[in-house]
């Protein structure tokens, strides 16, 4: 009764509109006021008319992938715009285009802030539907865009009679869009994603020079594939700059080339460093004060002609800053650059860039690129390494207004007022006196930092069904699910891992057997809490019933399904095709881990928007991980079959303690949750002493493990 009057209380508040901001949707305005004219109006630049409707359109069922109007049949005489942030996929050089019917504008800003939006592209008469070969558009030049930056845009149409519609399109040579094609929807988002505002990139970290050969590297020195010493290099460089790590970044990425590259890293206590360069063609690493010009010790010699070729060595380096000085060259071919390094406790890995200290700016602060920053936190930041003489000069605003200056002195922190749920930004500038006297101060300007005080939602099990005699959640957070069968029977619960289990389409498919555990109310109302691209933690036991031949292809088995098959609509456990696998599926991503082989399989999957990575776990272990991922689920959750009407397929067995966390479990609590359905089990890492592989008992194979390690550490004279 209390949740029914919860939910009275919600529709009365006026909550059932409400749609929560995420990728794939754009922000829609109309206005219906008999439009006929040839121009846009000059409103839907500034809202001094309100518009007749706004609400984040094409979002739903029946979405484009792209940057456009799902139809172009809406309706003649009115006014339209759209408009939301765009956030690149990689850093390039981008065109856009905008189609319209009819006279159409498209703006765009220079960051994430709406105020700094500028025209780069019209359409002066009206085109077909997304038709960007019109001789009426004026496309806009090419735009240097940064991966990951949200950049504000609007776009706005006039329509008078017939066909009416809008669209953007782009190319990207640098993402392989050579043709006019939409923006994807999955690089548009409804509000500003602050959690990706300025992300982490160490501006000016890595300093580099480049020099670009004529015809060929031996004009710089390359001799037989040998490098020169770089002091004898007297042509300048090609270009200079800075960059976020060790690597081949633009302006190469061509032939006959040369690079030197200088970085710095903190040494917390000494310790034996072992460095190591991946490279295509020659490399060198060198150990050393570059900044103070002092000695370099070469630590890593991979020279030569070669392709993706590994090399390393080791150095002890004392507690301290520490200078590292790449170079490399490229003839001809692939190429190729990656710096790795490890320690008695960092173990091997590409030196990050959050490692990389700078000589010039400001570097390491925080908060930065965080969501969930309290409202006491303090800014700190470290020192550019090797400056003595300098003050810091501190800039503290809301994102989205203008920087102003707080602070100014050697200080390397700063104490701000902060308020939940907005967004700041911050920058510290380096201010190195003039010795001209009356002279202006050097000001070397810092990057700009951002971050979010959104308050963290507290982390805990959400929804908890033991599936022992009904579909109750045990948490009293949901109601009890919904089973359906075509002939109104009832659920039948049988012997599963820990007490009783659901057993569904155990004798056929006939009666089309399925549980809804959790579904929305109404519009903008998620009964889990756990929607979206919110961080989350599915778990279920498992077991066919009947061959997995006669398993339904992409049937769900449990998890959060979807009444669309949009990508990165769904986030479940399914038949992983016509393999006898289960996997872990978003539509476009799926991810076979577990044999569908007529036992019982603990099957886990986490996804943490953060890190944008997806986790699998069988029989309480980490068995795999995708990077670069995101989610948009509705919050329906199934055991047995897919939401929409027109999906058939079936699991046929038994699902037994079904769980859904709102965050990303460790292993650790994996580990936990199997021991705990199955306390005669083992998990690798809790059996016993000397089980180096892991099946739970000490045998032969263990022995020949240990012994083989013995050997490795020279301990036999």
């Amino acid at each position: 009764m209390k949740k029914l009057l919860i939910l009275v209380m919600l529709v009365s508040m006026g909550l059932a509109g409400v749609v929560s901001a995420e990728r794939g949707k754009m922000i829609y305005h109309r206005w219906d006021d008999g439009n006929g004219t040839t121009t846009v109006r000059a409103y839907t630049r500034n809202f001094t008319t309100p518009p007749t409707s706004t609400n984040y359109a094409y979002a739903g069922s029946g979405s484009p992938a792209g940057l456009t109007t799902p139809s172009w049949e809406n309706g003649g005489n009115y006014a339209a715009r759209f408009e939301g942030w765009m956030i690149p996929p990689i850093d390039g050089n981008y065109k856009f285009w905008i189609a319209a019917d009819d006279y159409a504008e498209l703006w765009l800003s220079t960051s994430e802030n709406p105020a700094g939006a500028v025209k780069i592209a019209t359409e002066n008469g009206w085109t077909g539907q997304n038709d960007f070969g019109d001789a009426d558009i004026v496309p806009s030049g090419w735009l240097p865009l940064k991966a990951n930056q949200p950049y504000y845009f609007w776009a706005a149409w006039s329509e008078g009679g017939g066909g009416d519609g809008c669209g953007v399109g782009f190319q990207c040579a640098e993402a392989g869009v050579t043709t006019t094609t939409l923006v994807p929807m999955a690089y548009v988002s409804n509000t500003c994603p602050v959690d990706l505002v300025h992300p982490y990139t160490n501006v000016g970290a890595v300093e580099y020079q480049y020099w670009k050969a004529a015809t060929d590297v031996s004009e710089l020195g390359i001799i037989n594939g040998i490098m020169p010493d770089f002091s004898t290099i007297t042509t300048p460089p090609t270009s200079t700059g800075t960059m976020a790590k060790f690597w081949v970044n633009m302006p190469a990425q061509t032939d006959d080339y040369v690079y030197r590259q200088y970085g710095i890293i903190k040494v917390d206590v000494a310790d034996l460093y072992t460095f190591g360069t991946t490279s295509d063609d020659g490399s060198k690493l060198y150990i050393g004060n570059w900044w103070e010009s002092g000695p370099l010790t070469l630590v890593v010699n991979n020279d030569g002609w070669h392709g993706g070729q590994w090399r390393y060595g080791s150095i002890e380096l004392p507690a301290g800053y520490a200078g590292i000085v790449v170079e490399m060259f490229e003839d001809g071919g692939g190429d190729i650059l990656q710096v790795n390094y490890r320690t008695s406790t960092i173990p091997w890995k590409e030196i990050p860039m959050e490692a990389i200290y700078s000589a010039k700016t400001a570097c390491a602060p925080y908060p930065h690129n965080k969501m969930y920053v309290p409202v006491d936190a303090v800014l700190t930041w470290s020192n550019p390494v090797g400056k003595t003489n300098f003050t810091n000069v501190v800039y503290f605003a809301e994102a989205g207004k203008t920087l102003v200056k707080v602070a100014e002195g050697t200080q390397t922190s700063y104490d701000p007022e902060l308020v939940v749920d907005k967004a700041y930004q911050w920058r510290v500038d380096v201010s190195e006196p003039n010795e001209t006297p009356g002279g202006q101060p050097t000001i070397t300007t810092g990057p700009t930092w951002g971050f979010f005080t959104k308050v963290e939602p507290a982390k805990k099990l959400v929804a908890y069904w033991p599936l022992d005699e009904d579909l109750a959640d045990d948490t009293g957070n949901l109601l009890p699910g919904t089973y359906y069968s075509t002939d109104a029977s009832a659920p039948v619960f049988e012997p599963g891992m820990k007490g009783n289990a659901l057993a569904v389409n155990i004798a056929g498919t006939t009666n089309s057997q399925y549980a809804r555990l959790a579904a929305p109310f109404m519009t903008g109302f998620s009964p889990t809490g756990v929607g979206n691209n919110s961080p989350r933690t599915i778990a279920c036991w498992a077991k066919n019933a009947v061959p997995a031949a006669e398993v339904g292809n992409w049937c769900n088995v449990f998890g959060f399904t979807s009444t669309t098959s949009a990508n990165e609509y769904v986030f479940d456990f399914n038949k992983y095709g016509g393999n006898a696998q289960y996997c872990i599926t978003r539509y476009g991503g799926d991810w076979g881990f577990a044999p569908m082989d007529g036992t019982w399989h603990f099957l886990v999957a986490s996804y943490d928007p953060a890190t944008r990575i997806v986790k699998w776990y069988l029989d309480g272990v980490y068995t795999g991980q995708a990077t670069g991922q995101q989610l948009q689920t509705q919050d329906i959750v199934h055991i047995g079959k897919r939401a929409p009407s027109n999906q058939t397929a079936l699991f046929r067995g038994w699902v037994d303690e079904a769980r859904i966390y709102n965050y990303a479990l460790s292993d650790q609590e994996i580990a936990a949750l199997y021991l705990d359905a199955n306390p005669t089990g083992c998990v690798k890492g809790t059996g016993p002493a000397y089980d180096f592989n892991g099946n739970c008992v000490v045998d032969v194979p263990d022995l020949l493990i240990f012994a083989a390690d013995w050997l490795k550490d020279n301990m036999v004279e």
